[in-house]
Order: C-alpha cells, then structure tokens, then sequence
C-alpha cells in the first residue's frame, strides 16, 4: 500500500456481547454463546444449535418511523455503524459525505425476508406478498441501506465471498481509499439466522452436533452463528487530521482463490499460502514478526487441518511459537460477518495485550498440533496480527494488522 490506512472506530454485535466492551469482555473470559436455536422451528433436523444474538433492541439505534424499513441484516448492519462511529468520536460535519464510502459483505443480502416472500407465493399466491415487503427490496444491497441511512454519498458496495465475505469487504475499503476514491469507508459484514442457510449446511452434514471444537481432536462441524461486525476504516491522513484514535494500522492484505473445489479447501492449502503470501509481501514483514492468529477456526475435520498445515507450510519452525485461535468456537460461524467480527478481535489484541482462547478444546490432534490457545485467555503484548479467512468457493483473504506504525 502506497496510502497509510488505519482502523479507527469498532462496531460489534455478537452472540456473547453486544458493543465491543461487552463482547471483549465475554470473549477474554471463554464464555459461550451457543445453545439452543430460537429463531425457528428445528424439529425437521437432525441438529438444534447455534448462535443467535441475544438482547438487540431496535430502539436502541432506530426512531419507530424507521425501525420497519430495513430487514434484519440492514438492522444488524446500521447499528453496528452507529456504534464504530460512536467509538470512533466521528463527527459527520468534519468531512465530506461524499469522501465516505461503505463496503459490506454478506452471504446472502436479506434472506428471511426473500423466505417470507417466496413462501407467501408459493402457498397463497402472488397476492399474499406483504407489500410493506416491497420498501425493504432491494434485498441484496445491505450497504446502500447504511449509505441512506447515513448519507454517506461515497461508494457503496456489497461483497459476497461466502465466508472470507467481511475481510474481502476490508480489503475493498483498502482499496478505495488507495484509489483515492474516499477518505473514510464503512466496512465489514453482517449476517443473520435463516432457515434456508441452515438448511443447506445441515443437507451437506457440515453442522456440529453440541459445540463448536476448533482444531480438537473430536470437532464434528461448524455451529451457525449471526453477528454484525463493522471497522471504520480511513486514511492516516484523513484520521490524523480529524483528531481521530486510532487502534490500529492495516499494513497488507492477500486474496486467492483455490480453483479447487466447491465446499472443500485444497489439502495442499495453496490458495491459503498464496494469500499469506501475498499480504506479507504488501505488508513488508517477515514471519517472524507476527505474534498471533486469528484463525478462520471452523471446526471442520478437512478446514481445520488444512488451515494447520498451510500455516506450518509458511511460517515453518515459527509456527510453533505463534499464538492461534478461533473465536468461532464461542460465536460459532457468522458466515459473512465472521472475519470482520475477527479483524475487531486482532484490533482488541492489539490495544489490550490479551488473546482470547479457543473453547471446547481438550483433546489434541496429531494433524492440528499448534498452539491454539486452549480455553484459557493468554496475556501478552501483540504487535502484529494476520487474520485469515477460507471460504465455499476458495476464496482466501489473509489480513495483517498492526500497531500504528
């Protein structure tokens, strides 16, 4: 990168805590937010966990006009805003709405409210269709949702990459303000529960059946989650000039694709490497400087051990001494929003000098044989983070993240 870019403002909303105060807290004490599914009925399935978000009150963040305008993600999406701009101290009049910009990414735009439809039609006919449906349309555009919101004239774009989505959104942001294109760029991603996602990895048996166990021996699938996780992401100029705080500096990213397979990663981790790669080459470090990893951490028997082996492919020897983990196996699997939830967790590292653990992790495995930080939060000064994402598809985006430099 020719334009320093650093991260200046964190929106969190998660299964264990809803702010990034009450989310980091949870996290750094392994708590769990998985346990029974609410949000619809599971008696058709084999599997009745995950992790759903727990105490999002609209009120919070809408006035009762616009509380209905938005479907759930547009809702997870513009409150978590709020809340990076909050933290950030942002102040709309200091800057140009149009130098402001949104990227978000997602799995899949608004699906409960493309259910509700196509169920409506399909059982009562065309005529059924709610037509306050209608103002929420379009389903797919989750970042024009918060541009309006706002009135952020900048470039708005949704990015769908599966699961590497909120990191590949970070990566876009990057590039923008590289391009000159903003000063300022709403990033990250969103996700909610819907029974047609579930529905479609319980089909694939990829689901776990009680927990989430990254890397553990006895790991037997991922757990959906939901979740919203947005950065404010800007030019060292640009938050230099508006007296902004700054947590931290993005100093390379990488993205691949391993042109292998649908849903599975390629064993030889190839497209894993040759993202790493790529952002430690962007960044201008050696292995050496990073100190911890937030892992994609699915709790897939084939991701897990692939993502092991790409990382002692890389960083050989020194792997042994990194500091690994999944925050997944606490907020199971946000889909899009995952690795945006997980670049605020290195950005947290980072200003807090702790690393949250992997949970559920007891029994080791001979392929999965690095230091993933078991259930217990390790104190220790972070300087330097990468934060990987594989995803359906392939897509890999390895982030570096590092103190202001």
């Amino acid at each position: 990168m020719h334009k320093r870019i650093v991260i200046t403002g964190l929106g969190i909303i998660s299964p264990i805590g809803i702010g990034k105060d009450q989310f980091w807290n949870a996290a750094i004490n392994a708590t769990s937010g998985i346990g029974p599914l609410t949000s619809f009925d599971t008696s058709d399935f084999k599997i009745h966990i995950a992790a759903e978000v727990k105490g999002f009150m609209l009120g919070d963040y809408f006035d009762e006009k616009n509380i209905y305008r938005f479907g759930k993600q547009a809702q997870f999406g513009i409150a978590a805003t709020k809340m990076a701009l909050d933290d950030s101290g942002f102040v709309k009049k200091d800057v140009n709405p149009s130098r402001i910009g949104v990227v978000i990414g997602t799995l899949f735009g608004e699906p409960v409210l493309f259910e509700q439809i196509i169920v409506s039609a399909t059982r009562n006919g065309l005529n059924s269709i709610d037509p306050m449906g209608l103002y929420r349309y379009p389903y797919s555009s989750i970042s024009q949702c918060i541009s309006k919101y706002y009135g952020f004239a900048g470039p708005s774009e949704t990015i769908y990459c599966a699961c590497s989505s909120g990191n590949s959104a970070i990566s876009r942001a990057c590039e923008l303000i590289e391009e000159g294109m903003a000063d300022i760029i709403i990033a990250g991603g969103v996700e909610i529960l819907n029974v047609g996602i579930f529905s479609t990895f319980h089909g694939l048996r990829s689901l776990a059946q009680y927990a989430c166990k990254p890397f553990d021996k006895n790991r037997d699938g991922i757990v959906f989650g939901e979740g919203a996780g947005i950065l404010l992401i800007q030019s060292f100029e640009s938050a230099r000039r508006m007296n902004m705080p700054i947590y931290a500096e993005i100093y390379g990213v990488g993205e691949s694709c391993d042109a292998y397979h649908a849903s599975s990663p390629d064993p030889e981790g190839t497209g894993l490497c040759a993202a790493v790669d790529m952002a430690l080459r962007e960044a201008n470090i050696d292995i050496a400087d990073i100190d911890y990893i937030s892992a994609h951490g699915t709790g897939t028997k084939m991701n897990d051990k692939v993502e092991t082996y790409a990382i002692k492919k890389m960083f050989g020897t020194y792997s042994e001494r990194l500091l690994i983990s999944s925050i997944k196996s606490m907020i199971g699997h946000s889909m899009g929003a995952s690795s945006a939830i997980e670049s605020i967790v290195c950005c947290l590292a980072i200003n807090e000098g702790v690393v949250p653990p992997t949970i559920n992790y007891t029994d080791k495995d001979s392929e999965c044989d690095l230091n993933y930080i078991p259930n217990i939060a390790q104190h220790q000064d972070i300087s330097i983070c990468m934060n990987n994402s594989l995803a359906f598809g392939g897509s890999n985006t390895s982030l570096i993240i590092g103190t202001c430099r």
